[in-house]
């Protein structure tokens, strides 16, 4: 998924994570997250006719997503990207305020995001896709109305499904990426972007990947660029200050 992607991003990776993997973009606001997240799978997609990502947000509109891709310059293959907020979702099975009170039904929205998350009548029973996005961690979490401890368990077990049906994830995290949360270890990989302050009057946008299991990649910081045709890994960054 990675190295087949965005121009650029073939060099920082020098071997592709197994499938299945399960990777969180963490950044401030503002350092392109859900856009990367969006050009990753969409210049893939456009590689591999036969394949399918769908794109999850709590959030925003789909509406809104499509038009911040337009403004970067990135295009999607219609029939093989599929955008659906959970928003929109939950009012349609059940719009009752006590919705997401318990386990019971942290367990059904669990059961209908991995099958294939339940929310796409466009694909086929057991047609599930093998990319997906979910923007984002903080959004979700804070659907549920149940202790830390259970919702760690559950998120545990969420990434465990995912695993097993081999569903190449990409997580979004608001927050800093200095600020450790317990998902770091349940994950296989972390890339962080965020905005390189060296040159106050020229801040560049950056990415580094922190962690990535199973796969060789270059651990000094590449800048992210916005170019005509969207998103591109540049050069490494030199003297990098956060």
């Amino acid at each position: 998924m990675f190295r087949d992607s965005i121009k650029g991003l073939e060099r920082i990776f020098h071997a592709e994570p197994p499938s299945g993997s399960i990777t969180m973009i963490v950044g401030k606001p503002g350092t392109l997250k859900s856009s990367l997240a969006h050009a990753i799978l969409s210049s893939y997609l456009w590689k591999h006719k036969g394949e399918k990502a769908v794109y999850i947000t709590i959030e925003e509109t789909e509406e809104s997503h499509i038009r911040n891709m337009r403004s970067l310059g990135i295009a999607f293959p219609k029939n093989q990207y599929f955008i659906k907020d959970i928003a929109s979702f939950k009012f349609e099975i059940a719009p009752e305020n006590d919705f997401l009170q318990d386990d019971k039904h942290f367990n059904f929205i669990m059961q209908e995001i991995s099958k294939p998350f339940g929310l796409y009548s466009a694909l086929a029973d057991g047609d599930f896709p093998r990319l997906m996005a979910l923007d984002s961690l903080n959004a979700f979490q804070n659907l549920f109305l149940i202790d830390a401890r259970r919702l760690r368990f559950r998120m545990q077990d969420f990434f465990q499904r995912l695993r097993h049906k081999r569903i190449s994830s990409l997580i979004i995290v608001e927050g800093d990426p200095e600020e450790m949360i317990p998902e770091y270890f349940m994950v296989d990989g972390v890339i962080e972007v965020g905005i390189d302050r060296s040159h106050p009057q020229m801040p560049k946008r950056y990415i580094v990947v922190r962690k990535m299991r199973g796969t060789k990649h270059e651990m000094a910081p590449y800048m992210l660029n916005i170019t005509e045709n969207g998103l591109e890994i540049g050069e490494p960054l030199i003297g990098w200050k956060k």
